[in-house]
């Protein structure tokens, strides 16, 4: 009922989650109309005699007719919030997610079981990125210019810091995880050491703002 802001992959390419502004998670997949037919067929012959010798391999077909269907449906009931940013560990079938409240949860899917559900304060999340490794959070809160970094097994922070004058809009992990870097409506870029919990760099040289950052595979 309101506007998708996120379309996640899952790791075999066969799934998309898609979460919207209201806190509505979908789960498509790709079906084509012979399977549904297969499907049908299969549930009407349960409980008929079977074979004692082993069923052959049929060969994979290619899925002709076929639409991309929602099979489920999750929402996040919270009332007087919303979901503000989410983001999704494919490998490990890992969804975060924040709220305008200042809380985030994560979420194993598909199943949609919460995992942990925490709070980083009165203010809202407005950005969080998943390491490559899927062990680290990294939170921004644009009206706090707070950078946070959990690591979710431990449930402990591993990093929090407050370098930004105004209001901070995108974070991202380098490929190897060492280094975050944040960008603010304050026109600067922060790299951040993950481990020490430094400001290594501020690079000063925008005059508006900055509103996304993003490494380049090779780092």
């Amino acid at each position: 009922r309101d506007y998708v802001m996120r379309a996640f992959f899952d790791q075999t390419q066969e799934i998309i989650y898609t979460l919207s502004k209201d806190g509505a998670l979908f789960q498509w997949e790709y079906i084509s109309v012979d399977e549904l037919e297969s499907d049908e067929l299969e549930s009407e012959g349960e409980g008929e005699a079977g074979s004692d010798s082993e069923e052959s391999e049929k060969p994979e077909k290619k899925k002709e007719n076929a639409q991309w269907r929602i099979v489920s449906k999750h929402y996040f009931h919270m009332e007087g919030t919303r979901v503000t940013c989410a983001d999704f560990h494919a490998k490990s079938n890992t969804l975060v997610v924040g709220f305008s409240s200042g809380e985030f949860r994560l979420y194993e899917l598909p199943e949609f079981n919460m995992i942990q559900q925490l709070s980083m304060g009165q203010n809202a999340v407005d950005t969080v990125t998943i390491n490559q490794s899927g062990e680290w959070f990294a939170f921004g809160s644009s009206k706090a210019g707070q950078l946070l970094v959990y690591e979710w097994q431990s449930e402990s922070y591993i990093l929090k810091q407050q370098g930004h004058y105004d209001a901070m809009n995108a974070v991202c992990y380098s490929p190897d995880g060492s280094r975050a870097v944040t960008a603010s409506d304050d026109g600067k870029l922060k790299v951040w050491d993950i481990h020490s919990g430094f400001c290594l760099f501020t690079f000063t040289e925008h005059t508006g703002a900055v509103n996304a950052v993003e490494f380049a595979k090779k780092g």
